[in-house]
């Protein structure tokens, strides 16, 4: 019995040293990402060549920190990554009315909407096309979908006919 209590902890152990990977330093981990060789505020697969891309980047101030897998706040002493300016999307049409209204378009938060010919529930938004809720329509007067969008509840079948 205590030969195979053995067998069973050393098994276990190769087992989870299997699934760990090694960073470029050669420490074991459960994590399948790993700094990059570049920067801290940037990391890749722990598999990843030198050569190749970096997997992602960590948004400003924050760094990769190997021990959550993540990214986390730090000191900027530590590591600085800088934070990329939020851009709106803004559809200039819709600053201009004339224009707007001989598009046959709408606009939400700046943002031109139109309806979609012959389906009343569909529409389009930043050249795709979506779909209201089915019991919804699309209004162009409103610039949105419009109706009684309720959950419904669960219906089961009952047999018919003699039990």
């Amino acid at each position: 019995m205590n030969t195979f209590v053995i067998l069973a902890i050393l098994v276990a152990g190769a087992y989870c040293d299997l699934n760990q990977v090694a960073d470029l330093d050669g420490t074991l981990s459960d994590c399948e990402f790993v700094v990059s060789p570049t920067d801290c505020c940037s990391f890749r697969r722990y598999d990843a060549n030198v050569t190749e891309e970096d997997f992602g980047k960590c948004p400003g101030g924050t760094a990769w920190i190997q021990t959550i897998c993540g990214c986390d706040f730090v000191d900027v002493a530590i590591c600085d990554c800088p934070s990329e300016p939020f851009e709106p999307i803004f559809d200039k049409i819709c600053n201009d009315q004339a224009a707007l209204d001989a598009s046959g378009g709408c606009c939400q938060n700046n943002r031109v909407y139109y309806a979609v010919d012959g389906a009343s529930s569909n529409f389009t938004f930043g050249g795709n096309m979506v779909q209201c809720h089915p019991v919804m329509t699309f209004n162009l007067d409103k610039c949105g979908c419009v109706g009684d969008a309720t959950a419904e509840d669960d219906v089961t079948d009952t047999p018919s006919g003699p039990p």
